[in-house]
């Protein structure tokens, strides 16, 4: 007696479902960049992958051979996050941070810019806590990304760093999925 034809299916399905190396954007795909990099310089080499393929949406950053960070849409745009109240600023027992929010004046866009434009990558990365073993499932890359809360994260393979899963690349495959 087999498996109900819908049953068999699904089982066909999860053996037939791919894995964190079958999405991941191998790093040749990526430009990269020394962390002493300027985000000025950084973010001319972003514009500029990006203008010859679009999906190419963020850099690698290098010191001392070892990847130590990525910068991409989510890092530059903290760095020009308007300035708020001090997170720790209390007032009477109230934490003032909870109740206001950044004041959003015109031309602080530039400003902001203009500020971080010298800075170093190494300024405004966030350093790399989580990576992703190339036979992982999608289910856990997803959860990965999600938990730290971030659009891409590397991916390991013998001991090496050997590409970039992004969200976009799993947003990819749901579509792929649903499609069926």
């Amino acid at each position: 007696m087999g498996l109900p034809q819908k049953q068999s299916e699904s089982v066909n399905q999860i053996k037939q479902e791919k894995i964190v190396k079958d999405l991941m954007k191998p790093l040749e795909f990526f430009s990269t960049v020394s962390a002493d990099t300027t985000v000025k310089n950084a973010v001319y080499i972003l514009n500029n992958s990006s203008a010859n393929d679009r999906t190419a949406t963020h850099l690698l950053v290098f010191e001392n051979k070892t990847l130590i960070g990525i910068v991409g849409t989510r890092e530059l745009l903290s760095a020009i996050e308007p300035p708020n109240i001090n997170p720790e600023q209390w007032y009477r027992g109230w934490n003032l941070a909870a109740w206001t929010r950044p004041v959003f004046l015109r031309g602080l866009f530039t400003s902001r810019c203009l500020e971080i434009a010298d800075k170093t990558v190494r300024d405004i990365i966030r350093p790399i806590t989580t990576t992703l073993n190339e036979s992982c499932s999608l289910s856990e890359a997803a959860y990965q990304l999600y938990k730290s809360n971030r659009n891409a994260l590397p991916v390991v393979g013998n001991g090496l760093v050997i590409g970039l899963l992004r969200g976009i690349d799993l947003v990819g495959e749901i579509g792929h999925i649903m499609e069926k």
